[in-house]
């Protein structure tokens, strides 16, 4: 019986055709194989790492870092005719410096380091002013006006969440119009995309 189920299990293993290799219908296997020797996610991963730690809001020196790396990649990819274009920038050039945002205890004294942005440059968001502010933290969701007037925030940091575009609405109604001493705003997930 063992031998005649070794014997059926073998014909079946004989009988399963070669699993086909993944197949391009609008390459033939020349172009195919030419494309993935130039492919690299180990190169596509090393831009990135390259281009990540510089934020670069319009006008910046980091922009113009960034733009140097790109213009020196594609000459090095064998693009000849690749020129960087410098334009002048309708709005005040904005060069962060580093900051951090501490949690600090009762006394004053600081407790942990919430971000920073030498770590992650876009923990500062774009033309932030100065500022060595210490403050309550207030939490207003999604920043509405009704959480705003219910929760007082003026002197108070207001921390929020959202989508992108209302980042900038939550500043004007917070700081400009209630007194709020700052804003700590976070990406809401479940906040359908406005551009980011």
């Amino acid at each position: 019986m063992r031998a005649h189920l070794l014997c059926l299990l073998a014909g079946v293993v004989i009988a399963i055709p070669g699993a086909a290799a993944q197949q391009y219908p609008l390459l033939d296997s020349v172009r195919t194989n030419v494309i993935t020797a130039e492919i690299s996610g180990d190169a596509a991963f090393d831009h990135i790492r390259a281009l990540s730690p510089y934020h670069r809001p319009q006008g910046s020196d980091t922009l113009y870092i960034a733009a140097q790396y790109v213009e020196r990649m594609a000459r090095a990819f064998g693009l000849d005719s690749v020129a960087l274009v410098m334009q002048p920038s309708k709005r005040l050039t904005w060069n962060p410096g580093t900051s951090d945002l501490w949690l600090v205890g009762a006394d004053g004294a600081p407790v942990e380091r919430i971000a920073s942005s030498i770590q992650t440059r876009l923990h500062l968001a774009d033309r932030s002013r100065p500022a060595d502010v210490t403050a309550a933290l207030v939490d207003v969701g999604d920043g509405s006006a009704a959480a705003l007037e219910a929760a007082s925030v003026a002197g108070k940091i207001v921390l929020a969440r959202g989508g992108y575009a209302d980042l900038a609405r939550i500043m004007a109604d917070a700081v400009q119009r209630r007194g709020a001493a700052g804003v700590i705003w976070y990406p809401d997930p479940y906040t359908p995309s406005r551009g980011f």
